[in-house]
């Protein structure tokens, strides 16, 4: 008995990841994706600051990170979804 808890543990959380990058990974381009995705490009490809030379209403780490992953990937869309979906597979697992 003491095993087959961790096993379940482990099975559960492998399968809430595959179902949390699937959905991720296959639904549509939101209209407000770009929002989240081009002030960390702008950051990062082009030097500009937030709050000085753009206006940011969203949270400013986020941007950051989703900057440093579209330009360090060359993927922008797929790393931001990875991150958001790493995100919510860790809320799961902590929860």
């Amino acid at each position: 008995m003491r095993r087959l808890i961790p096993l379940l543990a482990s099975i559960f959380a492998l399968a809430a990841l595959a179902l949390i990058v699937a959905r991720s990974v296959e639904r549509g381009t939101s209209h407000d994706e770009h929002q989240f995705l081009v002030p960390g490009l702008l950051t990062f490809r082009e030097g500009l600051l937030p709050y000085r030379d753009y206006p940011l209403f969203h949270v400013p780490y986020q941007i950051l990170l989703h900057g440093a992953l579209g330009v360090w990937s060359g993927q922008t869309l797929l790393s931001a979804r990875l991150l958001a979906a790493g995100a919510a597979w860790l809320t799961v697992v902590l929860l």
